[in-house]
């Protein structure tokens, strides 16, 4: 095994071997540090070359990056429902195969967004920036094309940038990566950067491999969690022309590679997956020696740290003329978002923020049990969910559980009517990972003053700052009250994602939408995390997202309890990989149910 040296801060340095270019790479790389080390030393002598790829080669590389992506979904569904403990057939695999059609959506549009740097210098932008009212600058970025036009009717999706940049900002430095003035530039933008992965989805391994190699012209060193390593040999077929041209390393192991690999001085940037305390664990170290240099503010990384770490996900719901119909359907439309990978995901529902006073809160309320209870329950396939469930019923013996689970199955838990002015509440301050939501409950005198309140209870109560959704009558809108309240509320609500009547997830679907938290977090108070992914239009810097749809969409295939869910969501994965009239077509058949 070739020696390492540990520089001032006990960070690896790079072992003393010396590259043989005679050896095939590993298609993954074990738990070894040696192994990790030798794989570094080939993604730095590659990163050079990376950098200066031009983009039309990359464009190709993307193509073959899709067509592994599609070769491999059947057998990747089957293993994550195997693992999982789910069976095939049904709403689960569904949206094991919407997980997968987002991964090759997000494959395909960067390989547009190359084409179009090649041929124009910048991805093509669906639409030309404009000023807000309140000053920003804003692009809308989807639909991008007829297909989705057509499929996501009546759904918009535009990017605020930052206070401060304006429109000739927005386009001078989009896609900043590839405006390099001379060769010499062009290395200085590229290196080594340190994935750790997200153990949750399928779909994450592919936002954070392909953002840094195509977006920031990285290459990576992404590091598998071990709840979902089983994934490994799958996405090292897929993504084999980037391992066997040196830009990717996919590597097995536990927290100690993980820090082995983030500290690495070969590493000139880490992104990390995961959660909060994941995140502090690898900057500052664990134990009281981590905890006081986050006291201090002395990171044991002095390298550039990006990351998406979850969110206690809030839902406001604007009080309206709702009929009994509205209920259902909207009660439905949430309940299969909180079901969603078995309530394991960043931005599942965590907080239902409701108006005390509103006449058809309750009802809302039943109806969303109904919807639960009528929900297949599942394993908990995610260590620590079921602590996570039996903590929140000790603190809540109002907890309403729903749903018969089998052994080693979970409820659908929901803790109803927490007052919001209620402090240290673990449902507000701590991201519960699994399947649990919480009511929060607003005293209000009128719905404007309710949206004024919700806005700040989310802002200063909840943690984090990734996505946050609204939900509201079109027909609430008609006051003019409760319009400049609702205006006001996508201006100050402090999130990197706004969803309006519908789920975040469909914004991360979009893969225009730079995915990520509210920018404004520090290294000691990650909150969220800091940085973007996603993002194939490759605008710089953006402030957050706003993504509307229809409170009553006209067509809704993948809902609870619709028998088309798992043959639209595997043509929706087909469509993405070959769009074409043929596969909108077969969509289109699938959804009707045919």
């Amino acid at each position: 095994m070739p020696s390492t040296t540990l520089d001032r801060d006990g960070l690896a340095s790079a072992p003393r071997h010396s590259l043989s270019p005679d050896l095939p790479p590993p298609a993954i790389v074990p738990a070894d540090r040696g192994a990790i080390d030798r794989a570094l030393a080939e993604l730095r002598a590659h990163a050079e070359p990376w950098a200066r790829t031009a983009p039309e080669e990359r464009s190709a590389l993307l193509g073959q990056i899709v067509a592994g992506l599609a070769a491999i979904g059947p057998r990747l569904v089957a293993v994550s429902l195997e693992e999982k403990g789910l069976p095939s057939g049904g709403h689960a695999e569904g949206e094991e195969w919407i997980c997968h059609a987002i991964s090759i959506r997000q494959a395909r549009l960067l390989r547009r967004s190359l084409s179009e740097i090649a041929r124009i210098g910048h991805p093509h932008l669906p639409h030309p920036p404009r000023p807000h009212p309140g000053g920003q600058t804003v692009v809308q970025v989807y639909p991008d094309d007829i297909y989705e036009e057509l499929s996501q009717f009546g759904v918009r999706a535009e990017v605020w940038m930052q206070p401060g940049v304006d429109l000739e900002e927005t386009l001078l430095t989009q896609a900043w990566a590839y405006r390099a003035p001379s060769a010499g530039r062009a290395s200085a933008v590229g290196g080594v950067t340190a994935v750790l992965g997200a153990g949750s989805s399928s779909f994450l391994i592919t936002a954070d491999i392909l953002y840094q190699l195509f977006v920031e012209r990285r290459v990576v060193a992404f590091k598998f969690s071990p709840q979902n390593v089983y994934l490994a040999p799958l996405i090292a077929e897929a993504y084999a022309p980037l391992i066997a041209g040196g830009y990717l390393r996919l590597i097995a192991g536990g927290s100690a590679e993980g820090a082995h690999l983030a500290r690495h001085l070969l590493a000139d940037a880490v992104h990390i997956t995961g959660s909060e305390q994941a995140y502090n664990a690898v900057v500052f170290g664990e134990g009281s020696d981590g905890a006081r240099r986050r006291a201090m503010g002395h990171p044991l990384l002095r390298r550039p740290v990006t990351a998406e770490l979850g969110n206690v996900t809030p839902v406001i719901i604007v009080p309206g003329p709702w009929t009994p119909a509205d209920l259902h359907e909207r009660a439905l439309a949430l309940a299969t978002w909180a079901v969603f990978n078995g309530g394991c995901l960043c931005i599942s529902p965590r907080v239902l923020v409701q108006h005390r006073q509103w006449s058809e809160r309750r009802a809302f309320v039943e109806a969303l049990g109904r919807a639960l209870a009528a929900a297949p329950t599942r394993p908990a396939f995610y260590p620590g969910a079921s602590e996570t469930q039996e903590s929140v019923m000790d603190l809540h013996p109002e907890a309403r559980p729903f749903g018969t689970p089998g052994p080693g199955e979970l409820p659908w838990l929901l803790v109803p009517d927490i007052c919001s002015e209620v402090r240290d509440e673990p449902c507000f301050e701590r991201e519960l990972f699994g399947p649990v939501m919480a009511e929060a409950v607003i005293d209000a005198p009128d719905t404007a003053a309710f949206i004024r309140r919700a806005v700040a209870f989310a802002n200063t109560r909840l943690w984090g700052t990734l996505a946050a959704t609204i939900v509201v009558h079109p027909d609430s809108l008609r006051d003019p009250h409760v319009r400049a309240a609702y205006e006001q509320a996508l201006s100050d609500l402090c999130y990197g994602v706004i969803t309006v009547n519908t789920n975040p997830g469909l914004s991360y679907y979009t893969g225009m939408i730079p995915w990520g938290a509210f920018p404004g977090s520090t290294v000691a108070n990650i909150q969220s995390g800091a940085g973007f992914v996603c993002n194939a239009t490759m605008l710089r810097r953006p402030e957050k997202s706003l993504l509307t749809a229809p409170f009553r969409p006209m067509v809704a295939p993948f809902l609870l309890g619709s028998h088309a869910m798992p043959l639209a969501a595997r043509r929706l994965a087909e469509a993405q990989a070959h769009p074409s009239p043929l596969t909108a077509t077969r969509l289109t058949l699938a959804v009707l149910g045919g």
